[in-house]
């Protein structure tokens, strides 16, 4: 994860022109276990000739919203229900460069990680794509 022009918002490297499949965790999901399933999951992937990338949004947003920890973690279906549109409002060159970068790939298949609590954040990313 690197930095756009010394903001906050972070930039998610490009994705390799050979990249079959993106796997996506959104959050809010909890930042001290990194997405294990998914990796293992690429990691398979990987080793039997299909390309993959995972993209771990949920930590990137977590730290470009610069929220405290027990805001992220605890349960309010508001949060829930509104943290894209926030990162899409006060992040817009995040999303566009996400967007665009998927866009420009290769990959055929995008899936993504689905918890009760990154639902609808999940949903609106993926009518953004």
């Amino acid at each position: 994860m690197k930095l756009m022009n010394n903001t906050r918002a972070p930039c998610v490297d490009k994705i390799q022109a050979d990249t079959q499949l993106i796997l996506f965790l959104v959050g809010p999901h909890w930042i001290k276990l990194p997405p294990l399933s998914l990796a293992s999951l690429a990691t398979y992937l990987n080793a039997n000739g299909i390309k993959t990338k995972t993209i771990d949004l949920n930590i990137i947003l977590f730290h470009m919203l610069n929220l405290p920890r027990k805001q992220w973690l605890m349960h309010n279906a508001e949060f829930e229900n509104n943290i894209f549109q926030q990162l899409k409002h006060q992040f817009p060159r995040f999303i566009n460069n996400l967007i665009n970068n998927i866009a420009h790939s290769q990959a055929k298949v995008l899936g993504f990680s689905l918890f009760s609590r990154n639902r609808r954040a999940t949903f609106d990313l993926a009518n953004e794509i």
